[in-house]
């Protein structure tokens, strides 16, 4: 069985277009990290090199050059060093991620008191599984 994964995310357009480092990109630059977003809500983390990076993105060699640094910037690799993530898409996504477990759960119990027998129910507080992100401030 797959896991369940979040099929939407919000975007506060005023926010999210406030953004000194969003203000200052450009369309194809912007372009590229939107799409590195909705990559990270599906996958939890993107991948580090940038040989990778280019490919989610669907940048050329030479786009993948010019935008670089915004991307860096904007998706920092993890604290262990093995993933890129932009640290508030995280940890949204991590909230919607807890939410949804938790009505896993609840609805495991409830099968379980209706039906009279226990269901295993396995659930994550983490989707990464570990603690990438409980001492770093997000601006």
């Amino acid at each position: 069985m797959t896991p369940e994964k979040p099929f939407w995310f919000s975007v506060d357009p005023n926010a999210f277009l406030s953004d000194r480092l969003v203000d200052s990109m450009t369309a194809l630059e912007l372009g590229a990290v939107f799409r590195l977003l909705c990559r990270q809500w599906i996958d939890g983390v993107l991948p580090l090199e940038k040989d990778k990076l280019k490919r989610l993105a669907r940048l050329t060699e030479l786009e993948i050059e010019t935008c670089f640094e915004v991307i860096d910037q904007f998706f920092p690799p993890t604290p262990d060093g093995k993933h890129r993530a932009n640290v508030y898409a995280h940890t949204k996504r991590e909230e919607v991620m807890c939410k949804m477990n938790a009505k896993k759960l609840q609805s495991a119990k409830a099968n379980s008191v209706r039906w009279g027998k226990p269901i295993a129910v396995k659930t994550k507080q983490s989707i990464s599984g570990d603690s990438y992100w409980e001492n770093i401030p997000v601006e």
